[in-house]
């Protein structure tokens, strides 16, 4: 499980690359677009929103296959092992339920926006809100991966919610 997290992990990363080196072109070309020539092209804005989008919550999936999301663990950090251990795989059952709650709702709403298009590119609707499906699920994997090695190895390697 880990080596299918870490090419999961590492083709996530090449997305977001990829997503945002696009966002930025095309913020580029809006600005370009306003400032210089005042024509106002009106797909870049909501492009470049739409990119954001998506590279937030790939990004956010691949903070947590790194385990480099925020936490305040000084209480934790004095712990002895054992209960550090079990805080740690207890925090990651709880963020695996909170993520499978959005991962089901995230369906939802992408299965009733799938009527709606966008206003100035005519996107389905539901290709933006199916990214947080998408994101929850691969966090999911990471974290069901990340609980189990903790499992395993009795703690000494994994990182923690």
């Amino acid at each position: 499980m880990k080596r299918v997290s870490a090419a999961i992990n590492l083709g996530l990363e090449v997305v977001a690359m990829i997503l945002l080196a696009i966002l930025c072109a095309v913020t580029f070309l809006g600005v370009l677009d306003r400032y210089l020539l005042q024509t106002g092209i009106g797909w870049t804005e909501e492009l470049a929103r739409f990119l954001l989008i998506w590279a937030s919550l790939v990004s956010a999936a691949v903070v947590v296959y790194r385990g480099a999301h925020f936490c305040v663990a000084v209480l934790v950090d004095l712990l002895p092992t054992g209960p550090r251990r079990a805080i740690s795989i207890l925090m990651n059952l709880l963020a695996i339920g909170v993520l499978a709650v959005v991962f089901v709702q995230g369906v939802r709403v992408a299965d009733i926006m799938r009527i709606q298009t966008s206003p100035a590119m005519d996107l389905p609707m539901n290709w933006i809100y199916l990214s947080l499906p998408v994101a929850t699920g691969v966090m999911i994997l990471f974290l069901v991966a990340q609980t189990l090695e903790m499992v395993r190895s009795g703690g000494k390697s994994g990182r923690s919610a």
